[in-house]
């Protein structure tokens, strides 16, 4: 069964930061800012004092490793639902 690329929402990124090592507030925002809402990560990265390739390395861990393992399980759900 293929897992299907669910919209990244704020609930969703603060559960997956449960499992990093990210504590700090302003690096958690300025990843909302660029996952969730939008921004470029350029932008994102600058409103709160970080350079690009600094936010780079967290969006990748996110995209790459984390929202796969909840997009999968997320259509684990409905398709438990729906039977």
């Amino acid at each position: 069964m293929a897992s299907s690329d669910f919209p990244l929402t704020g609930p969703m990124l603060e559960a997956m930061l449960c499992v990093t090592r990210i504590t700090s507030v302003k690096m958690r925002r300025a990843l909302h800012d660029h996952l969730v809402l939008g921004c470029t990560q350029t932008a994102a990265a600058e409103r709160y004092g970080y350079s690009k390739q600094q936010l780079s390395v967290h969006v990748k861990q996110i995209k790459q490793k984390l929202k796969p393992a909840f997009d999968a399980y997320a259509t684990h759900v409905l398709v438990e639902r729906s039977q």
